[in-house]
């Protein structure tokens, strides 16, 4: 059985040159419907490509933060499939979003997976509880940077725009698993890379939440990260335990 569509969003912030070879990846992809490809500012949505069969793009204020461009390529290619948020430099292996598609369609206890972005082999798919943070050794959790929806989800799910350019995977991951009560899996059959992920962590955490409707306990300091410890949201859309 064919795997069921997958739309894409891929949120353009640099001038990085990754976005050419994604697309090509994503071309080459059957289970792939409709790329939206969200730009930060004008200057960079004149950038690029022109629209094309199954690729849009649009535009968002400058700065806004990667929540709100995440939210606005959803708003674009709809909420009837699953959704694959990938960063623009992201490298996918062959038929990767095929794949990803058809396990969220075999085990319908999976909400949100990934590739396996590190050099280490996995005999199975493995469930996480926290995210990538930084570590590529086997130890890190779910991939922001390339993480697939399943479709069920993607009709309540919004990210939360009073954050800016962090913790938008562990809040994803955070509502998939102990709101929803399903599993986060990193998928042991596939590979996925990206060369400019950050590999610091933020200093000051206050200058990334602006008045979040999170509880002000949402985030702690533990050594070098900052650690998600529980939902108190109400956002329109969202489903909440609270």
């Amino acid at each position: 059985m064919m795997a069921s569509h997958v739309n894409v969003v891929i949120p353009k912030k640099s001038n990085f040159s990754g976005l050419a070879e994604l697309l090509s990846d994503l071309s080459r992809d059957p289970a792939v419907d409709t790329i939206c490809i969200v730009a930060d500012g004008q200057n960079t949505y004149d950038t690029l490509p022109d629209p094309s069969d199954g690729i849009i793009k649009v535009v968002v204020p400058e700065g806004v933060g990667i929540h709100k461009m995440w939210n606005r390529g959803i708003e674009a290619v709809g909420r009837e499939s699953h959704i694959a948020f990938l960063n623009d430099d992201v490298r996918l292996e062959q038929h990767c979003l095929s794949s990803l598609s058809d396990s969220l369609d075999n085990d319908p206890t999976i909400g949100i997976i990934c590739p396996n972005y590190t050099s280490i082999d996995m005999n199975e798919d493995r469930r996480v509880l926290n995210t990538c943070g930084s570590r590529y050794d086997g130890t890190g959790g779910l991939a922001g940077f390339a993480m697939m929806l399943r479709s069920d989800l993607v009709k309540v799910w919004n990210f939360d725009e009073n954050l800016t350019w962090w913790y938008g995977d562990d809040d994803i991951l955070m509502w998939v698993t102990r709101t929803m009560g399903m599993h986060a899996v990193i998928s042991h059959t596939l590979t996925a890379n990206t060369p400019t992920v950050s590999l610091s962590e933020p200093t000051h955490q206050p200058t990334l939440v602006n008045s979040s409707p999170l509880t002000a306990n949402t985030f702690k300091t533990s050594g070098s990260e900052y650690q998600p410890l529980r939902f108190n949201r109400h956002t329109t859309g969202r489903t909440s335990k609270c």
